[in-house]
This record gives structure tokens, C-alpha cells and sequence, in this order.
């Protein structure tokens, strides 16, 4: 561990203790970092001027640099302009080791900053429960065999909101990570998959927000090296699809198959399914016509996250082939923006261009926006409330397939336009989903 090192380093400063030019440098002290957010995209965490690791929602990064003191800084981009939320100092001892936590209560950017004693141990492992979850009460931890009544077991630790974490020691062995309410060991909040413990681990757990990015309403991330979420016991996640072959008839969707029962029955064109309920496990969707589960047109694989919302597309030329794809949503409102995302279904076309522009604007002078083909959904565009209108052109003859009407978007607002193949098989027709009217 750290002291070792710190040790060893002592003894052989006079040959490697000094850089190209001579100079000590200082030990080294471990610093992680995680963006838990949930209501802006990428946050980027600078020490001094150098961005040590620009962060998408629920990623984290474990880094590694000379103990001393520091001004960090947390910059988020509004329109693609970097703007600096915070700055904050820190003496960083290479005894220690340090967790930063960007979170945004009431869509105010602060950064939690805790410290941890330098951990060494040949029996036991280390934890570090950091509540991050603005709107979540306090909680207790607990880690027990799976099975364990938690009514008979004091809970390892407890923390509320801040940077206040949990931090307790167990031994080597297989455990569930338990949430409850303060004081209510018959409220079970969270119950986590089994959880592996080695001996000697410094393991960092964060408890977060997921903004409606999914199912559930707690996110618990180990983070450091490999962050990852731990996913909660028993949960699935949730699917729909929507069809748009060229030939407009119905069509049934076969889940694993399960040709006695499928999955989707008679699926209109061009009309978004409700929600399905799978399992986090890899699966198999395929499209046929309605009454012929042997006759698969178009098949696709997806292997869910657990507690996420996906949607499935199918698109294509029936006398030439059919396409599916399925993609992961997310649903999470952004700070002083607006969020939307396209889709693809309309297979009769090659690639096509999409504006995303204020009513009135001459094309000749933009950029389209989107540039891609069926069956495909565009990245979320992070959007300034406005009016916009969306445009697709065929970039080869530069002909317009489809204008919307002008459409609202507001700051916050989750919202999306599928392309369809028109009945005249000549042009293309737009729908809208999530926050639009219906």
C-alpha cells in the first residue's frame, strides 16, 4: 500500500527520487472522481488548468498525481461553451486518499470532497459509502450474506446526503450491499447482486441520482478503477419497438423463441409499443409477418442494463430486407437545455440529412445536424429552448422529404421525432414522441 511505497521511495530517493532536472518530486496521492449529476452531460474537473478526466453522467476515473495544494475547478458547456461552475482548494496528503463527487441539488453544481485514511490491512477489506442522492433520506448500510435477516444485524454504518460517507472494514467473503431508511431495517430501499470482497480492497461505493434515466430511483456505482454500477437484485429492464417496413402492414415480434406466445402481437405500422418488462439477460427479437412465426424477417440481439428503458426499430424494403436495431433511452431533463433525439425508420432511403433549426432559416448557410441512414436514433442533442423546425433533405438531390411544424422546446424538456416511410413511398413523414403533445 501507499505507507510501503512511501517507504520505499525514502530509500532510494538519491537515485530515483529526483526528476530530469533534479527536483524531489512529492509522493503521490490517489484521487477519484465521479459525476453523479444527473441534469448535465459532461462535467470536467480541472486541477489547476489541466483537466485531469471530463466525465459523461455516471462515469467515474481514478487518478493518480503529487500530493500538495491545489485550486480544482468543475467546468460544465452550455451550447458547447465551457462555463466554470465552482472552484475549490485542497491540501491533498499522500497519507490519504480522496473522493470528489459532483452533484447539482436543486440544479445548483457542488462537489462533495471526502478523505479516507490511507488503507492497509491482510484481513480485512475497506468500504466507503458516500451519499450522493440529493432528494434520498438518510440511509443504513448494510453488508451481509445473502438471506440474512437485517432486523437481527447492526447495520455497518449510516450517511445522509453530503460529504459525510459511511466507512467500515469486513471480512473476505460474499456479500449483499443493503440500503434502508434510517432506523427501518424492514424498509429495504436497495438490495444489491452478490458482491465478491477481497481482502486488502479500498472499495468506494457511491449512492446517486439516476435523473430518470431508467426504472429506479437509486443508482449505487463502486468507483475507482473499472467504475461500474452494481446492479439491484432481481431487476429487469423494460422495451418497446416500433416497425416501419415500407409495406405498412402489421407485424408480429417473436422474444426468444417463444413462437406459441410472441412478444408483440399485430404491432401497427409506425406506432411505438407500450413498455415490455425483460429480463437483464442477453435476448433475441425478431419481426415476422403476423401469423408466421417461421418466417423471420430481421432479427436483433440486445443485452439490457438493468432498471433501463430501451426501444427497438425495425426498418427496411420488405421485397429487399429488413434492418433492426435497439437502443438504450434516456430520459434525464438537462440543465438550461433541451434534449431531443431523432429516429430513423424510414428504410426506403439511403443516409439523410437532418436540420434542427429557428423556422426560416436558409439551409445553404447550416450545417445539417444529423447525418445517418435507417434503422438508426441519433445521439441526444443538447438544444437551447426555443422554436426550431427539423428538416430532412436527401443529400444527393437536396430535395426536402419532410418539414415539421414549428415546434416548442423547452429548458428541460425530453423530446423526439421519428422518421417514417410516407404512403407514397416518395417522401417522408415525421411523428413525435416523448414530451410533445400527442
Amino acid at each position: 500500500m501507499k505507507m510501503k511505497q512511501l517507504l520505499l521511495a525514502a530509500g532510494l530517493t538519491a537515485v530515483l527520487g529526483c526528476d530530469s532536472e533534479g527536483v524531489v518530486r512529492p509522493a503521490p496521492t490517489d484521487v477519484r472522481m465521479f459525476h453523479a449529476a444527473p441534469t448535465y452531460t459532461a462535467l470536467a474537473f480541472f486541477r489547476e488548468a489541466v483537466v485531469e478526466s471530463a466525465l459523461q453522467y455516471g462515469e467515474g476515473a481514478s487518478l493518480s498525481f503529487d500530493s500538495g495544494p491545489y485550486d480544482f475547478h468543475l467546468e460544465s458547456a452550455l451550447a458547447g461553451v465551457p462555463r466554470r461552475e465552482l472552484s475549490f482548494s485542497g491540501n491533498l496528503s499522500p497519507s490519504h486518499n480522496y473522493t470528489f463527487v459532483a452533484v447539482a441539488p436543486g440544479g445548483q453544481p457542488q462537489v462533495l470532497v471526502m478523505s479516507t485514511a490511507d488503507f492497509s490491512s491482510s484481513t480485512t477489506a475497506q468500504y466507503t459509502v458516500v451519499h450522493a442522492h440529493p432528494s434520498l433520506a438518510a440511509v443504513d448500510v448494510y453488508m451481509v450474506a445473502a438471506g440474512t435477516p437485517l432486523a437481527g444485524v447492526a447495520p455497518q454504518g449510516s450517511t445522509g446526503f453530503g460529504p459525510m460517507p459511511a466507512t467500515f472494514e469486513v471480512t473476505p467473503a460474499t456479500y449483499r450491499l443493503h440500503l434502508t431508511p434510517a432506523g427501518d431495517p424492514a424498509t429495504v430501499l436497495y438490495e444489491s447482486v452478490d458482491i465478491d470482497v477481497t481482502v486488502g480492497s479500498d472499495n468506494v461505493i457511491v449512492i446517486s441520482d439516476p435523473g430518470g434515466l431508467g426504472t429506479t430511483s437509486i443508482d449505487v456505482t463502486r468507483v475507482g478503477g473499472g467504475t461500474s454500477r452494481i446492479p439491484q437484485l432481481g431487476l429487469g429492464s423494460e422495451v418497446r419497438v416500433v416497425q416501419s417496413v415500407d409495406d405498412r402492414l402489421d407485424r408480429d415480434l417473436i422474444l426468444d423463441g417463444d413462437t406459441a406466445m410472441p412478444f408483440l402481437q399485430m404491432l401497427p405500422f409506425g406506432q411505438l409499443s407500450g413498455y415490455l418488462p425483460v429480463t437483464a439477460e442477453t435476448h433475441d427479437l425478431v419481426l415476422t409477418p403476423v401469423g408466421a412465426p417461421g418466417t423471420g424477417e430481421a432479427n436483433v440481439e440486445f443485452a439490457p442494463v438493468p432498471g433501463r428503458y430501451y426501444t427497438g426499430l425495425f426498418a427496411g424494403d420488405s421485397s429487399s430486407g429488413v434492418a433492426g436495431r435497439v437502443f438504450a433511452e434516456d430520459r434525464r431533463p438537462i440543465h438550461e437545455h433541451a434534449m431531443l433525439r431523432v429516429m430513423n425508420g424510414a428504410g426506403l432511403f439511403g443516409d439523410l440529412e437532418i436540420f434542427v433549426e429557428p423556422p426560416g432559416t436558409d439551409l445553404s448557410t447550416v450545417l445539417p445536424q444529423l447525418f445517418f441512414g435507417a434503422p438508426n436514433i441519433s445521439p441526444r442533442l443538447a438544444v437551447v429552448p426555443g422554436t426550431y423546425e427539423v428538416t430532412v433533405r436527401n443529400p444527393d438531390t437536396l430535395s426536402i422529404l419532410a418539414v415539421s411544424p414549428p415546434l416548442a422546446l423547452d429548458e428541460g424538456g425530453i423530446y423526439g421525432v421519428l422518421m417514417l416511410n410516407a404512403a407514397n413511398n416518395s417522401t417522408v413523414d415525421l411523428d413525435y414522441f416523448y414530451d410533445f403533445p400527442p
